[in-house]
Order: structure tokens, then sequence, then C-alpha cells
């Protein structure tokens, strides 16, 4: 009986693709590729912050960029896309391929405050809330995969996500964050 040979297996290691300038390419999905769409939705009741705050006990905040304006961080819509994508027959690693980018909003005000008791008696803070009101405008762009769905199916989930999701903390059982679409279109390169 002959014996197989064992050579040393070499690992390979994987690094991300990069493009001139050290940024990192869009995937490549397959023939099929992907489509760019801008988004713009309006929020329906208050979005409640995510960060919690060094400065003050208890308190969570929105996060803002080096000049103290609140930005919504673009992992704030793959989660709400994530956790609606059983409504809309799309795998939940959807959020793992979908790219969001420029995301803007129309809130200039100071934000208010939330507070969540976690209980129908009110008693037990659990945590204070920075709130951006209903009524909040924002707009974003997306880079999907035609490989899980066309713009008209994207339309769809985005709508599914902001009626059952939300944006921000405690989107699940408050419904803080919940969102209407206003528009969905395709970006041509």
């Amino acid at each position: 009986m002959a014996k197989k040979s064992e050579a040393p297996q070499k690992e390979v290691v994987k690094e991300p693709a990069k493009a001139e300038g050290g940024k990192e390419r869009v995937p490549d999905w397959g023939a099929k590729g992907f489509f760019r769409a801008r988004a713009v939705i309006k929020l329906k009741t208050a979005m409640l912050g995510t960060t919690p705050s060094t400065t003050q006990e208890d308190l969570t905040v929105f996060y803002r960029d080096e000049k103290g304006v609140i930005y919504v961080p673009d992992g704030y819509f793959r989660g709400a896309l994530r956790d609606s994508a059983h409504f809309v027959g799309v795998p939940k690693t959807i959020r793992d391929v979908l790219r969001v980018s420029n995301v803007k909003h129309d809130f200039k005000g100071k934000p208010g405050l939330f507070q969540y008791t976690g209980s129908p008696s009110g008693r037990g803070v659990i945590g204070i809330y920075e709130t951006m009101p209903a009524g909040t405008v924002i707009e974003a762009e997306f880079i999907v995969p035609k490989v899980k769905y066309d713009l008209n199916h994207f339309k769809k989930h985005l709508k599914v996500a902001g009626e059952f999701c939300g944006l921000g903390s405690l989107r699940k059982q408050h419904g803080s964050g919940r969102f209407e679409v206003i528009s969905v279109d395709q970006i041509r390169e």
C-alpha cells in the first residue's frame, strides 16, 4: 500500500482588497454586481442615542463628530435591515454585504431626553437617553448587492425596517426610531 505524502500545508491569509489611496474596495458580488440607491426617510417616533456618556451617570448620547455635531452611524441602518430581513425573505447576512454612506440629517436643535424605567410602574430608572425628535429627515446612500434583490425589493425591505424595527436604542423594546420612507432612488454611476 502506498503511503500518502504529507507535504506541509501553507496557510493562506486573505487581506481586504485595497484600491488606490488605501481605501477598501467594494466587494465583488459576482456577475450581477450591485446598485447604488439614495433613500430619504422621516422619523415617525423619536430616535434614541446609543453611546453611554462618561460625563453624566446613566446618560446615553448620540455619536458626535469632532465639531460636536450629531451623526447617524451606518450601523443603525444595517441593524434595522438585518432585524427585518425575515419579513421580506432576505438572509440576516445582508448586514454584512450592504454598505451605507453619506448619512445626513436635518436636525439642528438640542437633543431631548427620554427616561427609560423598564417597568410599567415607572420605578427603577434604567437609563436616560438623548432623543432626536419625530419629523427629522435622514438621507443615506446604500450599495446593495443585486444577488440579494433588486431596487423594488430593497424599497420594500427599507419600508418594513422602518415600520417594525426602527433606528437607534430601544427600537425593539420601546418602538423608538420608527420611520417612513419618503423616497428611494437608484443613483446612476
